[in-house]
């Protein structure tokens, strides 16, 4: 009989326990959450359930126990952290920016890649991509002997772009000959002039330059051929 009764208040027991662990609530103790800046960040529980939204120096009210809490924000790394406030109520976060990949397709096998006059990194055979965080950029591609190729770029959102680069066209041998033999007649035009002002000989200017003037005299002489009068043929009877 005394077994029974002794069984029957162990019974009575556990359930009241369970009855009070239903009703009364769990400690919990103020915890800051400080976060470099950076506000609007949603915290997580271990089991994914929402404890709050806090900014920098934010507070939450956690349960006293060691548990995980995930720190969540867009753009952002998630940064899960160890909290205990029955050890500290305070607590030090650092959300690193998300790196995004962006492909870049260039018609160059290498050029440096600029962004606001700062070299971000070189494109080539073995490096065809750019790492970059959340933002708007105004990217330069950069080669020698080519032209330079801007353009801007929204990150997330672009995760490809294409850069076409034209060759530099250099001056050509016939527009250098054609200076050249410019330059030569002003020379001799300005050579004549002197000599004349200065009461020199002529003929030594003619001989000096005979080549040229060998050249103009051909030039006249084709020039006053072409422009005679056809000759009359023989009216045969």
């Amino acid at each position: 009989m005394f077994k029974e009764m002794k069984e029957n208040l162990k019974k009575i027991l556990v359930v009241t326990m369970v009855l009070f662990s239903c009703v009364l609530p769990a400690c919990a103790t103020d915890v800051t959450f400080n976060t470099n800046g950076i506000n609007e960040i949603e915290v997580y529980s271990s089991d994914d359930t929402l404890l709050g939204t806090i900014n920098d120096s934010g507070v939450l009210n956690i349960t006293d126990e060691a548990q995980n809490i995930t720190l969540v924000k867009e753009y952002y790394d998630n940064e899960t952290v160890e909290v205990d406030p029955t050890v500290a109520t305070e607590c030090n976060v650092t959300l690193e920016l998300t790196e995004y990949v962006v492909q870049i397709n260039a018609n160059v096998e290498e050029c440096d890649v600029y962004e606001d006059g700062v070299l971000l990194g070189t494109y080539d055979n073995t490096s065809q991509v750019l790492s970059l965080t959340y933002g708007t950029y105004y990217l330069t591609f950069s080669k020698t002997g080519y032209e330079n190729v801007s353009m801007n770029l929204t990150v997330p959102g672009v995760t490809e772009i294409n850069v076409s680069m034209s060759e530099i066209v250099e001056e050509t041998e016939e527009e250098n000959t054609t200076t050249t033999t410019t330059e030569e007649t002003e020379d001799v035009q300005t050579a004549i002039l002197i000599a004349y002002a200065e009461g020199d000989d002529i003929v030594d200017i003619f001989t000096e330059n005979k080549v040229f003037f060998g050249l103009i005299a051909v030039v006249f002489i084709v020039a006053l051929i072409g422009n005679m009068p056809k000759g009359k043929g023989f009216n045969r009877k």
